[in-house]
């Protein structure tokens, strides 16, 4: 069992003797079974595994637990890092397990799920391929000009993407860096997902929800991690990404085709630091996708564009906006979206699930579920 816990996190010998400052024989003594951990080190064990201690006197893995466990195989870029922090594995299992019960209540609930969101491919245009899925979200500019706040226009993209048939959470209590992860995509033909790091700055999450909107569009897997979001990434796919994301928030015919909108300089290079921060508080995005944007359509020039870029990359993270939310069911619905309360509540009014079931997958208490209601069914 120790041996299990340590793989289903996807964890190397090498780094879990590293962490307990043990030799790598000791830790496969004890996990086959020759040898035993002093009670401190199992201890320190089981926390790592994020698995309670009785776990690990069962005689095997129960059914369950295979059924639910992650492929983490699939996911690009971290497999392969030695770096990769048990935190970022134990969120990525958190957020396959959410996705698995989801599936299994649907199909309690005799429903069937099918993503809406258009097929794309990389050799297509990528200011095509953004055209369908901003027409697919069905957010206008009159609405989208409407959001003053970017945790108005946050929750507004959500609500979108949730409507393709996407579960969408937040990592509100995992300790994961933006450098390893601002977001994830997992593709699936009946529920796809999207998770993003809630330490982001809402503007960060904006584009980061619709770079892994975009990956589910390739029906790819993606790990998304603030050391990627470069221009010089060279990836295909990131690039091919970031492109159709920029493009989907701030439309061509928005930036530069309509004046009443957006009045722009004849000469976008002259463009001063505050010029681009008015822009790109119209569209709820950083200033950099601004001045993507803007390159990308031969409006600036490439010197421009990094002088600018460094810039604001020099200037302070701004904080989290204040938009938390004032009550609890709020709470919930920000980390969890709506789609997948609604799935579990509906399964509970219908009795597939006990209150206490409900509870569990919903990280809250049952006293909270009437106002939980009010908001998503």
């Amino acid at each position: 069992m120790l041996k299990y816990g340590r793989e289903s996190l996807g964890l190397s010998v090498g780094k879990i003797a590293e962490k307990l400052d043990i030799a790598n024989q000791d830790l496969i003594d004890w996990e086959e079974g020759t040898e035993y951990p002093p009670l401190s080190t199992f201890e320190k064990l089981a926390k790592l595994y994020k698995r309670h201690t009785a776990f690990f006197y069962l005689p095997s893995v129960p059914k369950k637990c295979k059924k639910r466990e992650a492929d983490f195989r699939t996911l690009p870029r971290y497999h392969s890092t030695p770096d990769t922090s048990p935190e970022f594995l134990y969120y990525l299992q958190k957020v396959y397990r959410r996705q698995v019960i989801a599936l299994e209540l649907l199909e309690e609930l005799e429903e069937e799920s099918l993503p809406l969101i258009p097929r794309s491919n990389l050799h297509e245009d990528p200011e095509e391929v953004a055209q369908r899925l901003r027409s697919a979200l069905n957010i206008a500019s009159s609405t989208q000009f409407k959001w003053s706040k970017s945790y108005h226009a946050l929750a507004g993209w959500i609500s979108a993407v949730e409507k393709l048939g996407v579960l969408v959470f937040k990592s509100s209590n995992a300790k994961v860096s933006l450098e390893e992860m601002r977001g994830l995509a997992i593709w699936d033909k009946s529920l796809p997902v999207i998770a993003l790091n809630a330490s982001d700055t809402d503007n960060g999450k904006i584009f980061t929800l619709m770079h892994e909107l975009t990956h589910l569009s390739l029906h790819q897997n993606g790990v998304w991690g603030f050391n990627d979001n470069q221009s010089n990434s060279s990836s295909e796919v990131e690039v091919f990404c970031n492109h159709v994301a920029g493009s989907i928030l701030v439309p061509n015919q928005l930036l530069t085709d309509n004046p009443a909108v957006i009045t722009l300089p004849l000469d976008c290079n002259h463009l001063s630091n505050k010029d681009i921060q008015v822009i790109a508080r119209k569209f709820c995005v950083s200033g950099e996708v601004i001045l993507r944007r803007l390159l990308i359509l031969g409006k600036i020039s490439q010197p421009f564009y990094e002088e600018k870029c460094q810039y604001l990359r020099s200037l302070p993270i701004p904080k989290k906006s204040g938009g938390a939310p004032s009550v609890y069911a709020k709470t919930i619905v920000s980390r969890e979206g709506y789609l997948f309360p609604r799935i579990v509540l509906r399964a509970m009014f219908e009795e597939k699930i006990p209150k206490n079931k409900a509870s569990s997958y919903l990280n809250t208490k049952i006293k909270h579920f009437g106002s939980l209601e009010e908001l998503v069914l």
